[in-house]
């Protein structure tokens, strides 16, 4: 498996478009994320005998760097969906280093990766092998809202990524599954999948 950067040209021919292979390692290579302020991509990866629920990795790379960088790689730690804040200052991934599925959160460059939200709690409904979905979404440049896991339901919840201060949204808990959030980035609305279970 292998990314691939999309070059179009300035004509409007899609057909003129070339296809630009990055030099990147992994036997699986998922969830790309574009930073259009620096043009780091991020994407997280495995490769077996790991699998991606117990070793997997958040790495960054360049269009000019043939070296990618880790923003989390470690033994029995798994990370999944990568995602650019709207302003490239931020990338947000969900990460067990804590010993649950939670929000962590690195610099612009995919420098300085850390905890965002400590609960006790999963973020979601973490089934590893659905990929280009997401269990978070940026309503702004400094506000993610995500979901949680509770007793079989689900929460709703928004993060502050530079004072950490979580926020429960005002709705009852959910019986049924929330998942592939996505927003305006104006700081208030997101759309979301749910699937009742009963």
């Amino acid at each position: 498996m292998s990314l691939w950067f999309i070059r179009e040209p300035d004509r409007k021919d899609i057909h003129d478009a070339y296809p630009e292979k990055l030099q990147v390692s992994g036997t699986f290579l998922y969830d790309p994320s574009f930073n259009s302020m620096n043009g780091k991509i991020a994407f997280h990866t495995w490769s077996p005998p790991n699998m991606l629920w117990n070793t997997s990795s958040i790495f960054t790379c360049s269009l000019t760097s043939n070296h990618p960088e880790p923003v989390m790689a470690e033994k029995d730690v798994a990370c999944i969906y990568p995602s650019w804040s709207p302003d490239g200052k931020h990338l947000a991934f969900i990460c067990d280093k804590n010993g649950y599925m939670n929000v962590h959160c690195a610099d612009s460059e995919g420098k300085n990766a850390q905890l965002l939200v400590s609960d006790s709690l999963d973020v979601g409904f973490t089934s590893l092998w659905v990929t280009g979905s997401s269990l978070f979404c940026w309503l702004d440049n400094k506000t993610i809202a995500f979901t949680q896991h509770v007793n079989g339901n689900f929460l709703i919840a928004k993060v502050n990524v530079e004072t950490k201060v979580v926020a429960k949204l005002k709705i009852e808990s959910i019986d049924g599954v929330v998942s592939s959030l996505q927003s305006l980035h104006d700081g208030r609305h997101f759309v979301c999948n749910f699937s009742n279970q009963s």
